[in-house]
């Protein structure tokens, strides 16, 4: 595959030589759009509330965690000249060695909180059920496969735990991200400093925290995201580059389609990447046009084989759970106040350094018309699913979903940082702390989620407020940190969550959950107080009766035992909960007998 032209420096024939006055500009100016950045995530961290939720991670943060990014980036201000001197001109050994920094990093920080997205549902009933579509309808074959039926085969080969296997494909995500990384730089032709900062900025994103076993396909969409963008990266490059890129930018479209519905959003970018590809076509070799044709078919044919599924899920599932049914009150919403304010501070952790990107436009020499239509049907699309889509559970649990928003920004981003670096040589003198002050929320952002307390308290910080949350998204985040509670033992917190659920949305289940806490506390009494608010709620409401029978035995309420048999026998037959419900009054009856 030919290798893109390398970017020069060099001043056009008779033009007078680069001029240190344009220089020294384009490095302060970097330097203190990111000393600001700093300073304003740093701000927004004290400021009372939660409006800023995707901005102040730096008051959820552990002493360590906060002191050590503040060293890394301090040290990457005071040194960054002198090292941009020294850099190394091969990204391909800083590649491998980032790889395997960030294999060792994610791998001493496993996600044990669990609240983001699906995590808890994929780590727990997903994992362990022959019929996972029951727990993920939604979920494409792919995903299932990769997912679900590799793990358990491979956990059942090899005796490791289906998380070891999870944690496995992560580490695995991380090396491919960070390989497409490198060939991004080679498609920008930067080398040694500007290489670090491309390196960087497309693994500083908010995916970095789902690599560590989350479990699910938008994990690969992330990965498959950027590799999309190295192909548009090599399109634009011009010449036999294109094809490659047509090629590369092609296969990974048509895999992400078989792996997630998001995938969707990167078909512009792949349809207009494969126009501009074939208008250089007169410079290619036949070995080429296969490639570029490969890559223009395989989108095709992997949306006549999904398709179908596609269509099902969009026009069903999301049209009822992300548009709630009516598309123009999901739009209406979306046009909102609140709806972009949840956006931007969803952009805030999905790519920490987006602002970077407005500087380094505003720095570099305008991009070319085809380059501008490109990188924009590469990023835009995303975006606009990220603002105009309703998450099941929110935006500050569900921002995995659109994490390969991020990663399209960040490839962006990473172009046009490129471009500067390329017109402003001694701006690479900015380029170590660009790199560290993208990576440093990045790197945090995945370390919290190893911390489960803190990630627990972020996320209940959140949906108190201010500003208050929708009743929806307080019930079900309380509800699922109360079922991470207290299947950790930590009852007393379950069942403070549980009654903040309530509180928000009355809802039976939740009613239950509140009993099964009293009960394991040694209420009964109690417990069975709430079994009773979920039987008057909802009587068909097996759990409630079953628990109105736990409680009675505790409690030696035979009348409650008595009708809660009654009940369960009507709706479930054969509930195991019946025999032992009859022995007990069987056995009450004569204790009764003998006094």
């Amino acid at each position: 595959m030919a290798r893109a032209p390398r970017t020069t420096t060099r001043p056009a024939a008779g033009g007078p030589p680069p001029a240190v006055s344009r220089v020294e500009p384009a490095a302060r100016a970097l330097t203190i759009a990111l000393a600001v950045f700093v300073a304003l995530r740093a701000a927004v961290a004290m400021v009372p509330g939660r409006a800023f939720w995707g901005h102040d991670l730096a008051r959820d943060l552990s002493p360590a965690s906060l002191a050590s990014g503040t060293i890394a980036t301090v040290a990457a201000f005071g040194f960054g000249a002198a090292w941009a001197r020294r850099a190394p001109r091969g990204a391909g050994a800083l590649a491998i060695l980032g790889a395997l920094a960030l294999v060792a990093f994610l791998w001493m920080h496993p996600d044990r909180a669990l609240v983001t997205g699906d995590t808890s549902l994929r780590h727990s009933a997903f994992a362990t059920t022959d019929h996972p579509e029951r727990f993920a309808e939604q979920a494409m074959r792919g995903d299932l496969v990769l997912h679900h039926t590799l793990p358990r085969a491979v956990a059942q080969a090899t005796g490791l735990g289906i998380e070891t296997v999870y944690r496995l494909q992560g580490a695995l995500a991380v090396v491919l991200a960070m390989l497409a990384s490198w060939a991004l730089a080679r498609a920008l032709a930067v080398r040694g400093a500007a290489a670090v900062a491309v390196l960087a900025l497309p693994i500083a994103t908010g995916a970095l925290a789902l690599l560590n076993g989350y479990g699910k396909a938008t994990v690969e969409v992330c990965v498959l995201t950027l590799a999309v963008g190295v192909g548009l990266a090599r399109t634009l490059a011009g010449a036999g580059a294109a094809a490659g890129g047509a090629l590369l930018a092609g296969l990974a479209v048509a895999i992400a389609l078989l792996l997630h519905r998001s995938a969707i959003a990167l078909l512009p970018a792949w349809a207009i990447g494969t126009v501009l590809a074939w208008r250089v076509r007169a410079t290619w070799t036949n070995r080429q046009r296969m490639w570029a044709t490969l890559g223009t078919v395989a989108p095709v044919l992997a949306l006549v084989v999904v398709g179908p599924r596609l269509a099902q899920v969009v026009t069903g599932f999301d049209a009822s759970h992300h548009l709630g049914g009516d598309a123009r009150a999901a739009l209406a919403g979306a046009l909102s106040g609140a709806r972009t304010a949840d956006a931007l501070n969803a952009l805030g952790l999905l790519f920490p350094a987006a602002p970077l990107l407005l500087v380094a436009l505003a720095l570099a020499p305008r991009p070319s018309g085809r380059a501008a239509l490109a990188w924009g049907a590469f990023a835009l699309p995303p975006l606009a699913l990220l603002w105009l889509t309703v998450p099941q559970h929110g935006l500050p649990r569900d921002w995995d979903v659109y994490a390969f928003a991020g990663v399209a920004l960040s490839v962006v981003t990473a172009a046009a940082v490129a471009r500067v670096f390329a017109h402003h040589p001694r701006a690479t003198s900015a380029a170590l702390p660009l790199a560290v002050v993208a990576l440093v929320p990045a790197l945090q952002w995945a370390a919290l989620q190893a911390d489960a307390e803190r990630a627990w308290t972020r996320t209940e910080s959140v949906l108190v407020g201010p500003p208050e949350r929708a009743a929806f998204e307080r019930a079900r985040g309380f509800d699922t940190i109360g079922m991470l509670c207290m299947g950790r033992g930590l009852h007393e917190r379950a069942q403070r969550m549980f009654e903040r659920a309530a509180e928000a949305a009355p809802n039976p289940s939740t009613f239950v959950r509140i009993g099964m806490t009293e009960t394991l506390l040694g209420r009964p009494t109690e417990a069975m107080t709430h079994y009773r608010r979920a039987a008057t709620l909802d009587p068909r409401l097996p759990t409630a009766w079953r628990g109105l029978a736990a409680a009675a035995s505790a409690t030696g309420d035979r009348a409650t035992m008595v009708e809660a048999v009654t009940r369960l026998a009507d709706l479930v037959p054969d509930d195991p909960t019946i025999a032992d419900a009859r022995a007990w009054l069987a056995a009450d009856s004569v204790r009764r007998a003998s006094r």
